[in-house]
């Protein structure tokens, strides 16, 4: 029988590109984020764990930490699989996932990051025990694909949104379909900005706001009442696009077909043609 012989930890740090951290550092709080922190964010934090079997066979796992949102630190992760829950790991089969489970609750409270971590180099163990996937372990596929969503701001320069663009369509398998939604550069042409973002009653305005139309970026004043009635004031710079240009931009990093359509807040639909009213426009191309 196949039997945990023993657990490698590895802590790893990926630093943040430097783009990416004079981006946070400018932001509120200089981290980009909106939980509150003190100590700067740097880079990722990840603990790499690999189960060895009495046959040698290996089953990895992986988790991302940072304090203000995941609690322990890799060092601290590392520490209570060492010292404490691989006593429950060490000599036992990686498909008695329950049981190990059970014993972990029992007798290490919380750290559930770090039991987690066990649990998917089980699981990972069991698929490489056997030559199988080891989704036939979690109660078997569903679907054959996962549509890979994310969300990314938009930078200060165009150069940098096209790179934006380009990383994207490199991220795609051929035929992958590109799905994303803009700033219609069409509204502002008809309309104000201002007075459309000041419209519904929130807690967010709008002031001080121009557009500039050889840029199509808009700058303005973004007066904001936090929970507990505090006023802030932040400086928000967008860039609209016209569809000529969205469409151009994408033709020119080989997306064979792309359509353009109007975008309503939660009822997206290629029904909907693009039109002046459209404060944003959703994009379908095909690589």
């Amino acid at each position: 029988m196949n039997r945990i012989e023993s657990i490698e930890l590895t802590p790893v740090f990926v630093p943040f590109h430097k783009d990416v951290l004079n981006l946070m550092q400018r932001s509120e709080g200089g981290l980009g984020m909106a939980i509150a922190a003190d100590q700067p964010w740097t880079g990722g934090d990840f603990v790499i764990c690999k189960l060895i079997d009495n046959e040698g066979n290996t089953g990895v796992g992986e988790i991302f930490l940072w304090l203000p949102e995941s609690g322990p630190s890799p060092a601290q992760a590392i520490d209570v699989i060492q010292n404490g829950l691989s006593m429950y790991v060490l000599g036992e089969s990686p498909f008695n996932t329950e049981k190990i489970r059970r014993l972990m609750d029992t007798n290490v409270t919380r750290n559930e990051m770090a039991k987690g971590l066990i649990d998917m180099a089980c699981y990972d163990l069991m698929g490489k025990i056997t030559g199988r996937p080891a989704h036939d372990f979690m109660g078997g596929r569903t679907v054959d694909e996962i549509p890979l969503a994310a969300l990314i701001p938009l930078m200060e320069t165009d150069a940098m949104n096209f790179q934006i663009l380009k990383n994207a369509q490199k991220s795609l398998k051929q035929n992958g379909i590109f799905i994303f939604t803009c700033l219609n550069a069409l509204f502002p042409l008809f309309h104000s900005v201002k007075d459309f973002l000041n419209s519904a009653a929130t807690e967010v305005s709008s002031e001080k706001l121009t557009f500039d139309l050889m840029t199509f970026r808009e700058t303005s004043e973004i007066a904001v009442t936090d929970d507990s009635g505090k006023k802030k004031k932040m400086i928000s710079n967008e860039r609209y696009y016209t569809p000529s240009e969205i469409r151009w931009l994408l033709t020119s990093l080989q997306f064979k077909k792309i359509e353009i359509f109007g975008c309503k807040l939660g009822a997206f639909s290629r029904e909907d043609p693009l039109s002046t009213e459209d404060f944003e426009m959703l994009v379908v191309a095909r690589k």
